[in-house]
């Protein structure tokens, strides 16, 4: 799941709390997706940014996954239990069918307005 969300411009860092989590981030260090490691599985989370930009996710895990659920604050959280599991997330998710794709091109956007316009000459000095 690493090197896929790697291929798809987030960056990993692990949680700050006592719990064993990882966070991913995008370019804007928007917290879009995360998972907490238990003794036999993992639970997945699509955070509140995330379903911000694609609202639509949250329907589309409850049609393409299992062992998805609505948490309180309003996360969808998938349990991970197999490799299977695993790669279905990861195709599902990162597909540009999802919109996911909607989420790189957010972020280039975001990185072309932070660089410096070049400058146009004629040749002329």
């Amino acid at each position: 799941m690493l090197l896929v969300a790697e291929q798809m411009n987030l960056s990993a860092e692990p949680h700050s709390s006592a719990i064993s989590a990882v966070k991913l981030l995008d370019g804007r260090r928007r917290y879009l997706f995360s998972w907490i490691i238990n003794a036999h599985h993992l639970l997945f989370y699509i955070r509140k940014p995330a379903l911000k930009l694609m609202p639509s996710l949250s329907s589309g895990a409850l049609e393409h996954l299992r062992n998805v659920k609505i948490n309180p604050a309003g996360e969808v959280t998938i349990r991970i239990e197999t490799g299977a599991d695993a790669k279905a997330l990861t195709e599902w998710l990162f597909s540009p069918a999802t919109g996911s794709d909607r989420l790189n091109s957010e972020q280039q956007r975001a990185t072309d307005q932070t660089k410096q316009p070049a400058k146009i000459t004629d040749g002329r000095r």
